[in-house]
C-alpha cells in the first residue's frame, strides 16, 4: 500500500505545483485518510472478483500487474478545500465483478470540477479490468489479464501488457504489447491525438490502420494489402488469425516491433 501511496503522492506534488497561485485553497488527503481496498482471488477456476472496474471523473488511474492473489486500490482525493468532502469513492461487488467509483455532486459547481481523485492499482495476472475516465491519464504497466481503457480527455499509456482496447477523445495512445498470441483484435483509437504502437518481435498479425487528418507508417516489412499516406492494410508475419486495428481522427498513426 505504501508504494501505490507514494506514486499518488508524486502526483499530488505535481499538480500542486501547477495551481500555487491557489495554494491556500489546495488540500490533498494523507495517507491516513485515503481510500483503500483490497480484494484476495479464491483457488479454483472461478475468482471471487473476476473483474475490477475504475470509474472516474476527473484524475488520473495508475495500474500495475502484480504476482500473488491480492488486488489493492487507493484513492486520494485533492482539489479546493471548501469542495473536497462532497466527492466520495464507493464501492459495488456482485458475482461479476467489483466497481471502484469516484462519486461526484449531482448539481456540480461551474466549469471543471475542482476536485480530483487519483487512482493507484494493483491487479494480478487472472483479473480482467475496465477503466473509464472523463477528464485524466491512464497508465498500465505490466498488466497482463484483459484491459478496456477509455479517457475523455488524457494520456493513456501502456507498457509491458496483454490484450488490450483503448480509446482516447482527446489524447493520444502509446502501447508497448507484451503478449504476440492475443485472442480478441487489438483495438486502438483517438479522435484527436496520435497512435504509437509497439509490438513483439515474434508477433505475426493482420493489420489495419487509418486516420482522417495525418500519416500512418510502420517500421517493419509486411505484406501490403492496401496503402495510402492515411491508410495501411496488411499483414505481419506469416499468422493473419490475429487482428490489430488503430484508427484515428486527427493525429498519425505509428507501429513498431521491440528487438528481439
Amino acid at each position: 500500500m505504501q508504494a501505490l501511496f507514494s506514486a499518488l503522492r508524486r502526483m499530488a506534488l505535481i499538480d500542486r505545483f501547477r495551481n500555487s497561485s491557489a495554494e491556500d485553497d489546495f488540500v490533498e488527503e494523507t495517507p491516513e485518510q485515503a481510500f483503500r481496498w483490497c480484494g484476495l482471488l479464491t483457488d479454483g477456476p472461478m475468482t471471487s472478483v473476476p473483474s475490477l472496474a475504475i470509474m472516474g471523473v476527473n484524475g488520473s488511474v495508475q495500474v500495475r500487474g502484480v504476482e500473488g492473489r491480492e488486488i489493492r486500490v487507493v484513492a486520494i482525493r485533492r482539489g479546493e478545500r471548501a469542495k473536497l468532502k462532497t466527492v466520495r469513492v464507493t464501492v459495488e461487488q456482485n458475482g461479476r465483478g467489483v466497481k471502484v467509483r469516484a462519486i461526484y455532486p449531482r448539481f456540480q459547481w461551474p466549469g471543471r470540477p475542482k476536485v480530483k481523485v487519483d487512482f493507484a492499482v494493483e491487479i494480478p495476472a487472472a483479473v480482467s479490468l475496465m477503466v473509464r475516465l472523463a477528464n485524466g491519464c491512464i497508465n498500465l504497466k505490466s498488466v497482463t489479464g484483459d484491459a478496456e481503457l477509455y479517457t475523455g480527455h488524457g494520456v493513456v499509456s501502456i507498457s509491458d501488457s496483454g490484450w488490450v482496447s483503448a480509446e482516447a477523445d482527446h489524447g493520444y495512445i502509446h502501447a508497448s504489447i507484451r503478449e504476440p498470441a492475443w485472442a480478441r483484435p487489438l483495438h486502438f483509437r483517438t479522435a484527436e491525438g496520435s497512435i504509437r504502437v509497439e509490438l513483439p518481435s515474434s508477433a505475426s498479425t493482420r493489420i489495419r490502420a487509418m486516420t482522417i487528418n495525418g500519416i500512418v507508417s510502420a517500421s517493419f516489412p509486411l505484406a501490403i494489402e492496401k496503402k495510402r499516406y492515411n491508410f495501411l492494410s496488411g499483414v505481419l508475419g506469416a499468422d493473419d488469425r490475429r487482428e490489430l486495428v488503430c484508427e484515428c481522427g486527427n493525429g498519425s498513426v505509428h507501429l513498431s516491433q521491440a528487438r528481439a
